[in-house]
């Protein structure tokens, strides 16, 4: 069943809208209240039970799906994981008989833009839950386009940045294996702190494609002691201390933390070099 809410005579919106609902009443009540609404101008077609309306996605397109919870085949969340194997693409707004709060929040983290309760909606308030969860759902669809681009640009950047790595750490090999024996005391802590900082180099790029997965938050690495990442930011900068002839002071009795060491081992640097940057300024 299929309905055009005629409102030619203003400019609005029109939004196609799937309407899965089993109960006859809900449904023309619902529609009236559809019909009063001045700010949209809804194409609506009517299912009964979720397979029809699964079925309806091939043949027709939509932008918003509203979607009873109590229907013959399902009832609850699992009816909204059971539509979303197959409408993941449009925004749901779900329905349901019971001012549930927890329910409401399950759904919502299950993929649902919005949660009415059919005996508090009215027209104006189904009317603000379709534009917002449209506009939600493209915000949502364009940070993941984003986040996927984002991640393709950090898999490539890792690959060219871990070529030349590997390339410095050959040649390191290199030079120690058929030339160890001409190189003096001096080259040869030089080549350990080249191949030191390779290593490092190597661990960061690999921290950062970890950030980039995990969406903007750090795995923790465990426990550690602080001093062990002091000690690598110190080290990280051992050339711009002798340059400037500073002197790093610290409690070696500092305790261990949990988090991630990379980052860690980044704000003692960053730290470490701005009062060195900055002192007697």
């Amino acid at each position: 069943m299929e309905q055009t809410l005629d409102k030619s005579y203003i400019t609005v919106q029109t939004i196609r809208i799937l309407y899965i609902e089993d109960d006859e009443d809900h449904a023309l009540l619902f529609m009236e209240m559809l019909s009063a609404i001045d700010s949209i101008s809804p194409v609506v077609t009517h299912k009964q039970n979720l397979k029809t309306g699964i079925e309806a996605l091939s043949r027709q397109e939509f932008d918003a799906v509203i979607l009873d919870l109590g229907l013959p085949e399902s009832r609850g969340l699992e009816t909204l994981s059971r539509f979303l194997q197959y409408g993941s693409y449009l925004p749901v707004i779900v329905l349901t008989t019971t001012d549930d709060l927890q329910l409401s929040v399950e759904a919502i983290k299950a993929g649902a833009q919005d949660f009415l309760v059919k005996s508090e909606i009215s027209a104006n308030m189904i009317a603000r839950s379709l534009r917002y969860a449209i506009e939600r759902f493209g915000i949502l669809d364009e940070l993941a386009e984003k986040n996927e681009n984002l991640n393709t640009f950090a898999t490539a950047a890792s690959h060219d940045l871990k070529t030349p790595l590997r390339n410095i750490s050959l040649t390191i090999d290199f030079f120690r294996n058929d030339h160890g024996e001409e190189l003096t005391a001096d080259a040869h802590e030089a080549l350990e702190k080249i191949q030191s900082s390779v290593s490092r180099l190597h661990s960061l790029v690999d921290s950062l494609m970890e950030f980039t997965k995990a969406g903007s938050k750090l795995p923790a690495s465990g426990f550690f002691p602080i001093k062990s990442a002091m000690d690598e930011a110190i080290e990280l900068l051992h050339k711009e201390i002798e340059s400037r002839e500073a002197q790093i002071t610290r409690d070696d009795n500092l305790p261990e933390v949990q988090g991630n060491y990379r980052l860690l081992v980044r704000v003692f640097q960053n730290l470490i070099d701005n009062a060195i940057k900055y002192a007697g300024a």
